[in-house]
């Protein structure tokens, strides 16, 4: 965590409890198979986690992202009133609880649903049921990734056939 860290400031102990951090240690001691320490790994942090108290409101408006990926969602007050709140409250709250204007979630949503598309071969037309033009979706890509397509097909191994 440490090497992770991009200031010494941080340190493993602010971030995880005494008795996690024992059993971490305790994980990576034995002579385990990689898969199995993962696994282990995995179980343990999962555990820890405490899931937030989300907005009943926003959770709604979540789940009609997830809905609605190929849609252009409008984030107007009419729209809104049908998660009970308005607009700005919507903006809010995004904002307070997933660090995103509803836009740029809905965005995402609709990145994430194309990626899925690519996945399962369709990767020439992918962009077609989710953005209006090839320049729209390759912009959008490239924003969301950091890569152009063509360079994440090339350096992915999920992606790349060759």
């Amino acid at each position: 965590m440490g090497e992770w860290s991009e200031d010494d400031a941080t340190q493993v102990s602010d971030l995880l409890p005494s008795d996690v951090l024992h059993k971490i240690y305790e994980c990576f001691e034995k002579h385990l198979p990689f898969n199995i320490r993962c696994k282990r790994l995995s179980t343990l942090l999962l555990g820890t986690m405490r899931y937030p108290k989300i907005d009943a409101r926003l959770a709604r408006y979540i789940r009609f992202c997830h809905a609605n990926t190929a849609s252009n969602i409008r984030i107007s007050d009419k729209q809104c009133s049908e998660f009970g709140l308005s607009s700005r409250q919507l903006r809010r709250l995004s904002q307070q609880y997933l660090g995103l204007s509803p836009r740029e979630l809905a965005r995402v949503f609709r990145f994430q649903s194309m990626f899925k598309t690519m996945k399962t071969g369709q990767a020439k037309t992918a962009w077609a049921d989710h953005y209006h033009d090839p320049p729209h979706f390759i912009r959008d890509f490239k924003s969301l990734s950091g890569f152009t397509p063509k360079q994440f097909k090339r350096l992915s191994v999920l992606y790349n056939k060759d």
